[in-house]
């Protein structure tokens, strides 16, 4: 079910809403196995120490990793009790997007189009 799901949505935009821990992330990615074509883009996770958030990391489909977003981070971008490492989420993202934009008939993951990655105006703007 899912491959033909996702064979009907080639080259249509998916958006997928909830609550938080409602089950968005893991329902991505399980998805994602299921497409053997190129999966580009990225997820978010939280960063959890006994019990309580502390920040958000990333993770791209092309392998790299980083911690963006920590309440014991001093960056000038905050959102609520978050500094965010706006730099390193550029560094990471963007390249994976524009590589996105180039290609034909790979999966594009988005997972999170929140505060935090709207601070970065040359995000927002491949998004749109």
């Amino acid at each position: 079910m899912v491959n033909e799901s996702l064979e009907f949505i080639k080259s249509k935009k998916l958006f997928l809403s909830g609550p938080p821990r409602s089950g968005k992330t893991t329902l991505i990615l399980k998805a994602s196995q299921r497409f053997s074509g190129e999966k580009l883009g990225f997820v978010t996770e939280e960063i959890r120490e006994r019990g309580n958030r502390v920040g958000f990391s990333l993770k791209t489909f092309s392998g790299k990793e980083a911690i963006f977003a920590a309440k014991n981070f001093d960056f000038p971008w905050k959102v609520g009790k978050y500094s965010v490492n706006l730099p390193l989420f550029e560094k990471v993202v963007l390249p994976e997007l524009e590589k996105a934009l180039r290609l034909e008939g790979a999966l594009v993951i988005v997972d999170e189009i929140g505060k935090m990655e709207l601070l970065s105006k040359s995000f927002e703007k491949l998004m749109r």
